[in-house]
């Protein structure tokens, strides 16, 4: 859910602060690509898109309380 916030904040970006490179789409890409929103902008889409997997809070937090399941010892040898 911060990814599509971080998304649309960056958007608006664009239309605020980077209004030129914005409607430089089409005609001047290179502008549209070196204006400062938008290394954050591909980055948000990217992690909206394909979520975090492994960097993910909530996946670090199953990893640190997994519970591994005990091995039984041994049957003593008689």
């Amino acid at each position: 859910m911060t990814a599509l916030v971080l998304t649309i904040n960056m958007v608006v970006a664009y239309v605020t602060a980077d209004r030129e490179a914005l409607l430089s789409f089409f005609s001047d890409p290179d502008k549209f690509y070196a204006a400062a929103p938008y290394t954050f902008l591909v980055a948000s889409v990217i992690i909206l898109l394909f979520g975090p997997g492994k960097l993910a809070l909530d996946a670090l937090i199953r990893r640190l309380l997994e519970t591994r399941p005990l091995q039984e010892a041994p049957a003593p040898s008689r």
